[in-house]
């Protein structure tokens, strides 16, 4: 890793940390050192396309959204749909009981 990634990565931290309002809103739904790994990988890159590591506001909503359809997919895998579908008259499809 960079210095200059490490840098802003522990200032980052070190804002989120600091900031409570900012933290909840932000990680309200995702792991924050989850978050870091990715944004520090995202620094990375643009130190190797613009020489500076700081990210965007979209780069982090980026993130945060790919974060967050990761943690959408694993609460997928656990439902059962059979328990989510029932048939009602027999011989036709089944209605969701949402």
């Amino acid at each position: 890793m960079s210095v200059d990634v490490e840098i802003y990565i522990r200032n980052l931290k070190r804002f989120f940390n600091n900031d409570r309002e900012s933290r909840e809103e932000m990680f309200r739904h995702v792991d924050m050192e989850e978050f870091f790994i990715l944004a520090t990988e995202q620094a990375e890159q643009n130190i190797i396309e613009r020489g500076d590591p700081v990210l965007s506001r979209t780069q982090m909503s980026d993130i945060i959204a790919i974060m967050s359809f990761r943690n959408q997919e694993q609460y997928m895998d656990d439902i059962d749909i059979n328990k989510i579908f029932k048939t009602v008259v027999e011989g036709m499809p089944p209605i969701c009981l949402n």
